[in-house]
């Protein structure tokens, strides 16, 4: 179900960057880390949804995936799976938590790395 297109999902909310913390970094740092964020929430509601489909539906919806036909992925999903948009919304709360925590690490130790480099300029 993951691959590495380069463009923000329309479900994605436009204050992602602020609730996450990220919105002062640099664009290409910032759209690195909302692609991985992207590749990370496809791959845990893959996962989950796989596990709830049989080989036919798992054998069907790749059919599907591999066409690139997206509104008919999502269609065949509403019927096959009727709760998907659950899933994703909450594996999207659970990984937002998750950013929430290692980008509030990540800017400490960038921070405290580039208040170092400026001591050491000194």
């Amino acid at each position: 179900m993951s691959n590495t297109r380069k463009r923000r999902p329309p479900s994605l909310p436009d204050d992602l960057f602020d609730e996450t913390g990220v919105a002062d970094l640099p664009n290409n740092l910032r759209e690195d880390l909302l692609q991985r964020f992207i590749v990370e929430l496809e791959w845990r509601v893959g996962q989950q949804i796989a596990e709830m489909m049989d080989d036919t539906q798992l054998d069907e919806f790749a059919e599907l995936a591999s066409a690139g036909d997206e509104a008919a992925s999502i269609e065949w999903l509403s019927v096959q799976i009727p709760n998907h948009r659950d899933i994703t919304a909450r594996e999207f709360d659970k990984l937002k938590g998750e950013a929430n925590l290692h980008v509030a690490e990540f800017l400490r130790r960038v921070q405290g790395e580039h208040h170092l480099s400026q001591r050491e300029a000194s």
